[in-house]
């Protein structure tokens, strides 16, 4: 679907940018306050979600830069490694990415699960699975997949009832991947989900919210201590203008987010200032992809501003969305 970006406002001049730039986002923010908070932190978790955009086999039509692009997407990732903790990506459903992005990952983060979806019988790489899982020869996985560069305690997979009948969604097994990862002894959880698209004249939001519930009402089932932090993380296909709906996605998960968005003068993580957005929907400019954090569970200092991370090399985006990504700071 579509995904969007951050503050235009703040980077005139800086139309393309490389990933070792991504700190440019963050220049606006009070250096004093952030220090004071980092002094304060004893401990921190930084997440990324990541829209790859490497689309199934069966959408070879739809390929574009397959081999190329997740090579770029490689070096992105790895000049970012003493920065990031975990990576949430969505639709790295194929054998290229799998091959050239996946695969080379682990040497710098060490620790993953499969994709979602992948299999549907009870197996080594899942802790438990729950949800519909098809193993149908024409469904194809739900291409979330987590990396961590530390150690994941639990892994498990959900596949989503609900689902858009006809869209391609439907031949999909998208549904979640829940995942508890130990940092300095301290344990955080993250869910990383891909939710029903819009496609041509289908409106998804009622598929969309079932999703969300039944994510809500699968992750309760784990009793996670309420001691420890809860995240949300992925391409919600929500778009941040529609307010009702955003407000709706929050509620839903009872999380918390710090995000801004003016489509007027900001990139969304779906925009018409992406190269391999606007030539397709070139007055859209929408934010879709998010990370936020339980309201129930262990809070943070503060709720920090997720921040959005344009990935570009030689004039061209890396994926048609935009990267999202939240620093997290505790105290015990």
């Amino acid at each position: 679907m579509k995904n969007l970006n951050l503050v235009i406002a703040l980077i005139i001049g800086l139309s393309f940018f490389s990933c070792s730039e991504e700190d440019s986002f963050e220049s606006y923010e009070n250096q004093t306050t952030q220090q004071s908070i980092k002094k304060k932190a004893t401990e921190n978790l930084t997440i990324i979600s990541y829209n790859i955009y490497h689309l199934p086999g069966i959408a070879s039509i739809l390929h574009y830069k397959e081999i190329e692009r997740s090579k770029e997407q490689l070096d992105v990732l790895r000049d970012m490694v003493d920065s990031l903790d975990v990576i949430v990506f969505q639709e790295g459903f194929n054998q290229q990415v799998e091959t050239h992005l996946f695969n080379q990952l682990h040497d710098d983060y060490p620790y993953s699960t499969v994709l979602v979806g992948l299999y549907c019988n009870q197996s080594n790489y899942w802790d438990s699975m729950g949800g519909n899982c098809s193993n149908s020869p024409l469904v194809v996985n739900g291409g979330v997949r987590v990396f961590s560069k530390y150690p994941i305690l639990n892994k498990h997979q959900y596949v989503f009832n609900a689902s858009g009948y006809g869209t391609p969604d439907y031949y999909s097994n998208k549904g979640a991947v829940y995942v508890e990862i130990e940092k300095n002894n301290k344990r955080y959880h993250i869910v990383g989900t891909h939710l029903q698209a819009d496609h041509d004249n289908y409106d998804g939001t009622t598929v969309r919210l079932n999703q969300l519930k039944e994510i809500k009402k699968w992750v309760n089932s784990f009793q996670i201590p309420l001691s420890e932090p809860l995240f949300y993380a992925g391409d919600m296909n929500v778009e941040y203008t529609n307010k009702n709906t955003y407000d709706t996605m929050q509620t839903i998960l009872n999380a918390s987010i710090s995000y801004q968005f003016d489509p007027s003068v900001d990139m969304g993580t779906y925009s018409n200032t992406n190269t391999l957005v606007r030539d397709q929907y070139p007055d859209y400019n929408d934010t879709l992809d998010y990370i936020l954090i339980d309201k129930e569970h262990k809070q943070p200092i503060y709720i920090p501003e997720m921040k959005v991370l344009r990935f570009i090399k030689n004039n061209e985006d890396l994926s048609d969305h935009y990267a999202v990504k939240t620093n997290y700071y505790f105290t015990k």
